[in-house]
This record gives structure tokens, sequence and C-alpha cells, in this order.
């Protein structure tokens, strides 16, 4: 019988099923069988599989699972097909235990899967604000570049974690710092978050800070039709006229996209319709191309 053949044959025999799932059948059979080949089912998981067993537990949070695969010799910064590692599953799916167990055993904190970027600039996104405090606890670069945001602070500021953006902050993040966008503020300006865009104001960020695609925070926010935010930046003193951007100016932005009442608050607060520049060159230009004859009319009512 199986259960008379001694541990070396039993080990022998296992080494010859091809599915995983055969081998943990059978040590669930017995206690015996379980003992010897339990161990074996982890060591062939790193030999054959490159330890997928470990972003498997890591992704579930069984930590036990974690412990035994490293204690096997499992590397702790191995990655699947797309590059990812154990740490960016168990901080995706917030398990604090396992990314404690993880970083204990020196897991590396700034690699990056093809979809996903260092571990403080995941659990930012995330919006787990304690993953993000373990992670500064061990000493994660809060300005690190890298991965779809480009910061920890702007992946925050895109998710809308007003919270996250504060302690980030509070932790040495560069307000200042480009990410996938130029600048924080244009980002909380085009995603809408008005708090967001009051604690970066707060924390010195430069109101008038140009952006390749949006120009200022301003233009941004008359461009994607936030009018709360167009405020809070006029309020501010925020340059109504700054040149720049896809649109060239903050009223060519909400006359192009169709904004009346942003257009109106920039009309009324001072803004040059003569300006030159952008896409369509003008305001007038600009104005016509959406076809809102309102806005049409508005703007030639301020070029007489």
């Amino acid at each position: 019988m199986l259960l008379d053949l001694p541990n070396e044959l039993l080990l022998a025999v296992a080494q010859h099923i091809q599915r995983a799932s055969d081998i943990n059948s059978l040590s669930q059979a017995t206690k015996q069988l379980h003992a010897v080949l339990s161990p074996f089912l982890y060591r062939d998981n790193i030999r054959r599989h490159g330890a997928s067993a470990l972003i498997w537990a890591a992704s579930y949070g069984y930590d036990r699972t974690v412990e035994l695969m490293i204690s096997y010799g499992a590397d702790v910064n191995t990655r699947d097909k797309y590059g990812v590692t154990a740490i960016i599953e168990a901080i995706r799916h917030g398990h604090t235990n396992v990314v404690q167990l993880l970083l204990k055993n020196r897991a590396d904190l700034y690699a990056e899967g093809q979809f996903y970027g260092p571990a403080l600039h995941e659990a930012a996104r995330e919006g787990y604000e304690d993953l993000v405090q373990l992670l500064l606890d061990n000493k994660a670069n809060v300005n690190h570049h890298g991965g779809e945001h480009g910061s920890a602070l702007q992946a925050a500021v895109y998710a809308g974690w007003t919270d996250i953006v504060q302690l980030l902050l509070d932790n040495g993040a560069n307000v200042g710092a480009p990410g996938y966008y130029d600048s924080a503020l244009v980002l909380a300006a085009v995603v809408g978050y008005e708090d967001i865009v009051r604690v970066l104001l707060a924390n010195g960020v430069d109101i008038n800070a140009q952006d390749e695609t949006y120009g200022t925070a301003l233009q941004a926010a008359a461009c994607e039709g936030q009018g709360k935010i167009v405020q809070v930046l006029l309020d501010r003193n925020a340059d109504i006229n700054a040149c720049g951007g896809y649109y060239g100016t903050a009223l060519q932005a909400a006359c192009a996209e169709g904004h009346m009442d942003i257009a109106k608050i920039l009309l009324e607060k001072g803004a040059n319709v003569f300006l030159e520049g952008g896409e369509y060159g003008t305001v007038l230009a600009a104005a016509i191309n959406n076809g809102n004859e309102e806005i049409v009319q508005l703007v030639r009512g301020h070029m007489s």
C-alpha cells in the first residue's frame, strides 16, 4: 500500500505527479501524507511555478501561507507574468498583516508591474491610509517617481483621498513635483475634487503652475466644467489671463467646451477677450467652433 512506503519513495512518487492539485488532494488523505507532501508542495511551487503561490496567498490575505512560502525559500520579490509582486497584491486588497510580513522579509518597496506602480503609490491610490502610514514608517520614499501617476501624491489626488493627500504632504511630499500631470493642482482641478484643491493651496502649491495639456489649474477647471473650483482659484487670485496649454487661456477653454456659466464668471472677473493663442487662436473662434450661439453672443458682447 502507498502508506507503507518510506517517505523517500512517497516524495519520489509526488515528483511524477504533474498537477499540484492532485498532490494536494493526496496530502489530505492522512496526517502522514500531509506531513510529507505539504513541504514538497511549497518547494515544488517555488521550483516549477516561480513561487506563484506566494503572490496568490498575498492577494487573499493568507499570511500563514505567505510565511511558509518564504520559509521554504520563495523569493519575496518574485513577480507574476504582469510583473506584479506579492506586496503589491497585498496592498491592492488591503491585507495589512501580509504587508507587514513582507516588509519584515525585505520586500522591494519600489517594484512596479505592468499595470501597477510602487507600493506607496498603490496604497495611496487604493485609499488605505493605514498602509500608507505603514510604508512611510518603513522608509518608503514619499517622493519616489514612477508608476501610472508619477507620484504617490498624484495617485491619491486622482482617487480623491483627501486625508491621504494631507498625510503625504505632512510626511514631506513635494506639492509641486510633476507626475502624470505637471501639477497635482491641475489634476485636482481636472477630476473636480474641491477639498483637495483647498488642501494643496493651503500647503503652498503654485496656483499658476503650468501643465503641458491643460495650462494652469484654472484653465483645467474651466475646460472640464468645474465651476466651484474655478471660483476657488479665482478667490485665491489665480492668473485669469495666464496663457498655455491646449486652449491657450481659461476663457478659451470654457468657450471651446461650451461652459456658459464659467465663461460668464471669467468675463465678469476681467478675463481678456482679445488674448490670442491655443488651438483656435481667439476666444471668439473657440466659441464659434463649439457652436453655442449664446456663448458666441456673450463673447461678441464683450468685444464691443
